[in-house]
């Protein structure tokens, strides 16, 4: 999705972590590759963002972060966990994913959309902000799709109920092969996540 072609949007593409002035200028971040280690004062440029009411969106491989997940899913609602005992599992497959119609990012989208796609599951729950799952699908155990369904879709919100100025974020499990940006329904997903 080309951005810097829309009306009053600037958009800058960034390789690693945005720079300072890049956070105090931006009112959206998009990460859509692995995070490698985040540091201290990584993490307070995140923090400051979304305290001060900006947003941050989360695409596909950027819900990786090697090392500190916890911290990572404490800001982001989900993360990919790399703990021996209960990792994160990720797969190429085709499942319907069940959506919440009622929110206003899936207003009017119908209430099951099938994506081919990379999926992650058993993704590592964050203990911060207000967490609101919008899409989930199964995924598949020992060559069997189980019942549990796992978050695929989700909003976080930070800050107090009622605070004007509260930190948004979405994030998005799918996302990995590049037929997805041209998908119709992957764009507006994304569009209207960013809005």
């Amino acid at each position: 999705v080309k951005l810097g072609g829309l009306s009053n949007i600037t958009a800058t593409a960034v390789e690693g972590f945005p720079k300072p002035g890049q956070w105090a200028q931006a009112d959206l971040v998009v990460f859509f590759l692995t995070q490698n280690s985040l540091t201290d004062s990584q993490y307070a440029l995140i923090d400051s963002h979304l305290k001060a009411g900006k947003s941050i969106i989360v695409l596909h491989q950027g819900l990786v972060q090697r090392k500190r997940t916890d911290d990572w899913a404490d800001r982001i609602g989900y993360a990919f966990s790399w703990d021996k005992n209960n990792r994160s599992k990720w797969g190429q497959f085709e499942n319907p994913i069940t959506l919440n119609t009622h929110h206003p990012i899936l207003q009017h989208f119908p209430p099951v959309i099938t994506f081919k796609d990379e999926f992650y599951w058993n993704l590592q729950k964050g203990t911060l902000g207000t967490i609101t799952v919008l899409g989930t699908c199964r995924a598949p155990v020992n060559k069997e799709v189980s019942d549990k369904k796992w978050p695929v879709l989700w909003t976080v919100e930070h800050g107090k109920v009622g605070d004007a100025k509260r930190g948004r974020v979405f994030c998005v499990v799918i996302g990995h092969f590049n037929d997805m940006q041209s998908n119709p329904l992957y764009r507006t997903l994304i569009l209207r996540g960013m809005a």
